[in-house]
């Protein structure tokens, strides 16, 4: 992997562009999308980028390039000209000064490569070829816009409304993915995408209840066989979402790997030691010995799973 992907911060950049004609336009026109500081050098515009100048206040300082230009802040450069001469010296002088630099269609002299962009927003699914086969990336760019509907934006925004109500609501990391695991297959989804954001709010806010409940609960979860890939999907939820787990030492340590990999695991069933560790977590215990259960049943305010055949 020649090139290293990455996201830069909009925010935190302050970007030039050398040239004013069409492909420095196309290159501005992406620009303009984020809240980056962007000022255009080039003696002579096309209408093109004039227009796009205009419409969003963009600074245009009318000159030719000169290595002085890189005396003020930027933090990434795009040289757009038709000279290729002028290119490489601009490749050189923001080399020696460390400045991130595309050359457009010279990937020799790049720094860093524009990808091919599905934007979502906030969503963006950003996919490259490494400049090796670009009639390869719009066939999969293409491909990749037509199975990501407009609204997965909508629904993209709404999670990222929703991430510190979830993350303050609820602790556990396994928790919280779970959490989001029901939201993306719930009605949710539908009730974001048609705008009715009173049923997507009111379904979302009864899953996260449900999840909160789930925090702070004792699940027995009753098994019937000795191979944990018989265990019923509502069973191997809640392992997962689990912060301690109570194992019944005749079953195998394979149901171990059900559980999650932070998860404190005993085999010890100790009333006391299940009562503490309920007061401040969720905890299962997985049982198959018919008398365990009944007394464990009788003992704790449990919720009881059926844990598969």
């Amino acid at each position: 992997m020649n090139y290293f992907p990455i996201f830069l911060d909009g925010n935190k950049i302050n970007a030039l562009i050398i040239g004013g004609g069409n492909v420095a336009a196309r290159k501005l026109e992406l620009l303009v999308k984020t809240p980056a500081t962007v000022t255009v050098l080039s003696p002579e515009l096309e209408s093109g980028c004039e227009h796009i100048i205009n419409k969003h206040n963009v600074t245009h300082i009318k000159n030719v390039y000169h290595s002085d230009i890189l005396q003020q802040p930027f933090s990434l450069v795009i040289a757009a000209t038709n000279d290729k001469q002028v290119n490489k010296r601009i490749a050189d002088d923001c080399q020696q000064r460390g400045i991130l630099l595309n050359v457009v269609d010279t990937p020799d002299l790049c720094t860093y490569i524009t990808p091919a962009i599905i934007d979502r927003d906030p969503m963006l699914v950003a996919i490259s070829s490494s400049g090796s086969a670009p009639m390869l990336l719009q066939l999969l760019k293409q491909q990749i816009d037509q199975l990501l509907p407009a609204d997965y934006g909508k629904l993209a925004a709404f999670m990222g409304d929703k991430r510190k109500q979830v993350q303050s609501q609820i602790s556990d990391f396994a928790a919280r993915r779970l959490l989001w695991q029901q939201v993306l297959t719930s009605d949710v989804c539908e009730a974001v995408f048609s705008d009715n954001s009173e049923l997507a709010e009111q379904r979302f806010n009864e899953l996260l209840d449900q999840q909160q409940q789930l925090q702070k609960q004792i699940n027995l979860i009753k098994v019937n066989s000795d191979t944990p890939d018989d265990l019923s999907l509502k069973a191997y939820r809640a392992l997962q979402s689990s912060d301690v787990v109570f194992i019944e030492s005749q079953l195998t340590s394979a149901f171990a790997d059900f559980c999650r990999k932070d998860a404190e695991k005993f085999t010890d069933f100790d009333a006391q030691l299940i009562a503490q560790y309920s007061n401040n977590n969720n905890v299962s215990l997985l049982i198959q010995e018919q008398h365990t259960y009944q007394a464990l049943k009788q003992q704790f305010n449990v919720n009881l799973i059926y844990g598969g055949h």
